[in-house]
């Protein structure tokens, strides 16, 4: 099964109130692709739906999910833990995987390598965006999703978030980004989710 979602109805939301209504959606777990829609749309449920992360409501859907992709989700909020140093964060999100033999490589690129054992509470936003890159390049999850990508990133952490989409992408390993609108952040393999037609 190459596809991580197939629906013909999904409808999503919260308590009573439906957010994204209706929605025919298939995704390839090898390919690209960005959601775009205005503020209230519905992109970050359906990022958090896709990656199991959602805590909202489904209502009369048709979809089939599949649950063995290794799927991981970043956004606009943190996700790695303030108490913890860059190190032990590392530690804590590869499940004891991190090596800094065998990673240091990919720690040094993201310019990280001298705060490995500071604690992740003093790092700034971009730090923490670039901290959130490695794992990623860890991890080497079948399927990414990012909610806002450029948040927090400068000229160069952009360049280096480019070269980590392409470098999965000829891993054959997907990728959706979700943003108010079209970014030049992939190459021109890909597909585009325009949640407000479906609104």
């Amino acid at each position: 099964m190459n596809h991580l979602i197939s629906s013909k109805q999904l409808n999503l939301g919260y308590g009573n109130q439906i957010v994204i209504t209706n929605l025919n959606l298939e995704i390839d777990i090898a390919k690209n692709y960005f959601v775009i829609g205005k503020n209230g749309a519905g992109k970050s449920t359906l990022l958090n739906f896709l990656s199991n992360n959602f805590e909202g409501n489904i209502f009369n859907s048709n979809f089939e999910l599949n649950s063995k992709v290794s799927i991981l989700e970043t956004g606009v909020e943190q996700n790695l833990i303030n108490e913890l140093t860059l190190k032990e964060n590392f530690e804590f999100f590869t499940n004891g995987i991190f090596n800094l033999n065998i990673h240091n490589n990919i720690v040094e690129k993201y310019k990280l390598n001298h705060f490995l054992n500071d604690r992740y509470s003093i790092f700034s936003s971009g730090m923490k965006k670039r901290s959130e890159l490695v794992l990623i390049e860890i991890n080497e999850p079948d399927f990414l999703c990012i909610d806002e990508p450029l948040n927090f990133l400068d000229t160069e952490g952009v360049k280096l978030l480019k070269e980590l989409l392409i470098k999965r992408t000829n891993n054959k390993k997907g990728n959706l980004i979700a943003s108010q609108q079209l970014l030049d952040i992939f190459n021109d393999d890909f597909k585009v989710i325009n949640l407000d037609e479906i609104q």
